[in-house]
């Protein structure tokens, strides 16, 4: 709409996450892989990929992990490790019941109950996933108000702005309290109309991207544009 508002020439070809492959295990062989109980809440952690994210959201987290069980005794917490987080970094700010899954995560993302994540591409691929989730971010206090001046967004989870509306409760700066994430983690498990409702938004959200194929839609758009044939392409190698 951005484009298209200026008139500039544009087309979708969707987004790379739905060319993902998708898990095809069971919730029950899926969790009991890692030794998890598919009778009992489970919750991801995805406290982001940067050092500096991890630092400033990951003890908070811990601490609504602590809050969650207060109400949710049987619930699992996992904690999916992202590219480039040193493992040895993580366990020093993480207490032995969350369980870090170092690899194959993709296989359990789909199947958990709700998720903790920091705002970024995995809200995207939470919701395409439809896990319910509760978003997070917090700047440091310079760069948001130097934010402030020059942002004017209603919503900063990438899943909302693709949604055009909020279909998973946001937390910025000082909204970000265990108190406030444990309420809302505990809201999207038992509140079953509440849970049903974003899952709707999660359907419509994903309409929204297109349609699988946008490496190839891209690859096809660009020879047009060249004026290049494929098949001359494959007859250069």
């Amino acid at each position: 709409r951005l484009y298209e508002k200026e008139n500039i020439p544009v087309t979708l070809v969707g987004h790379s996450l739905l060319d993902k492959p998708i898990s095809s295990l069971a919730r029950d062989v899926a969790l009991r892989i890692y030794n998890l109980n598919p009778e009992r809440e489970l919750i991801a952690l995805l406290p982001g990929s940067r050092s500096h994210e991890v630092k400033r959201l990951l003890p908070i987290m811990v601490e609504a992990t602590h809050l969650i069980r207060m109400q949710l005794p049987n619930a699992q917490f996992v904690l999916p490790l992202a590219p480039g987080l040193n493992l040895t970094e993580l366990e020093a700010m993480i207490t032995p019941d969350i369980l870090v899954l170092d690899s194959h995560h993709e296989d359990i993302l789909p199947h958990c109950d709700a998720a903790i994540v920091t705002s970024g591409t995995a809200t995207l691929e939470l919701a395409l996933h439809e896990v319910p989730m509760i978003i997070l971010y917090k700047f440091t206090p310079i760069t948001y108000q130097l934010a402030k001046l020059f942002i004017r967004v209603d919503n900063f989870g990438l899943c909302n702005i693709v949604n055009e509306r909020p279909m998973a409760k946001e937390l910025l700066q000082s909204e970000v309290t265990p108190q406030a994430i444990s309420q809302e983690v505990v809201r999207l498990i038992r509140d079953e109309p509440y849970r049903n409702q974003i899952l709707t938004e999660f359907k419509a959200m994903r309409a929204k991207l297109g349609t699988p194929g946008a490496s190839a839609k891209v690859a096809s758009l660009a020879n047009e544009l060249l004026g290049v044939n494929p098949r001359q392409i494959l007859s250069f190698r």
